[in-house]
């Protein structure tokens, strides 16, 4: 057994020129180990499956709420951000996409989502050495997304196209209205000149009080033309205003198939062949200086 004294001086004889000359000496041990260590590093790298990214993006649809036309209608998103990402860590659509591809969990892939700043993009992204599998379960979770969108964007529109028919249809029936006005307008004015020249060749009280009648029945009349062509120009603006909404309204679409990235995102060979040589340089140096070590031991004892 080696006592304190003895080991101190095995210590300080390793100065710092006598390490350059023992890796001077065993220089080819730690090139043949880096080589080595590298060359197996190449060859894992190498062999093991290569993942690629796969990614696509949707563009969330726009619908209109309810409002007048006097009112101000901001256009808002057919599903928020926060929702969509919600029902994605609830794994409300996985349960979705399994189901109608008929895989179960362990095979379903981590999928990332990412929110384009200040756009309504929303991106889905995974690593992945299965990219065909991966582009079907991606193309599966943007036909949920969209399917349920469209039953969204599709009540919208039957709303505003409801009320679009409702607008036609009053703007008929006003129509239809004026019309009738117009005709017993003409009646009526054809009365009033005809009572106008009986009162003329001659005077009558009575003449006068039924001329008097006509003329506020007139009256009447033209007023309700008046209300009823008010009533159709208000109609047709709130017409226009609808048919502006349903050109804002876009629905939920696909802006980036599943698509799979050229070169693998791992192994990243290069990178590993580099640590594999770090590694066997060290590993190289502390073989050669452990054999140092031991064989001075060997010659002291």
């Amino acid at each position: 057994m080696l006592n304190t004294e003895t080991r101190e001086n095995i210590y300080k004889e390793t100065d710092l020129r006598e390490i350059i000359l023992i890796l001077e000496k065993r220089k080819k041990l730690i090139f043949s180990v880096t080589l080595a260590a590298a060359a197996l590093a190449f060859l894992i790298s190498s062999t093991m499956p290569k993942t690629y990214l796969v990614n696509t993006s949707l563009q969330i649809g726009t619908i209109v709420g309810e409002a007048s036309v006097n009112q101000n209608v901001a256009e808002r998103a057919i599903e928020s951000v926060d929702q969509i990402k919600d029902k994605k860590n609830k794994d409300i659509y996985g349960v979705l996409v399994r189901q109608k591809l008929g895989i179960d969990q362990e095979k379903y892939p981590e999928i990332a989502i990412e929110v384009g700043k200040g756009t309504a993009i929303v991106s889905f992204s995974t690593e992945s050495s299965d990219v065909e599998f991966t582009k079907k379960v991606f193309r599966e979770l943007n036909e949920t997304i969209i399917a349920s969108h469209q039953k969204i964007f599709d009540s919208a529109k039957a709303r505003i196209e409801k009320e679009i028919e409702i607008g036609n249809d009053n703007k008929k029936r006003l129509d239809a209205k004026i019309e009738s006005l117009t005709a017993e307008r003409a009646v009526l004015l054809d009365e009033v000149a005809m009572l106008q020249r009986r009162l003329i060749e001659n005077f009558n009280v009575g003449n006068e009080l039924v001329k008097m009648n006509a003329k506020q029945e007139l009256e009447a009349i033209n007023q309700g033309i008046e209300e009823s062509y008010l009533k159709i120009n208000e109609s047709q603006r709130e017409t226009v205003a609808l048919h502006s909404y349903a050109d804002i309204m876009q629905p939920t679409k696909v802006v980036k198939e599943p698509h799979a990235s050229e070169s693998p995102v791992a192994p990243k060979i290069g990178l590993n062949t580099i640590l594999g040589m770090v590694i066997g340089f060290l590993v190289g140096i502390f073989i050669v200086f452990s054999a140092e070590w031991w064989n001075k031991l060997r010659e002291i004892k």
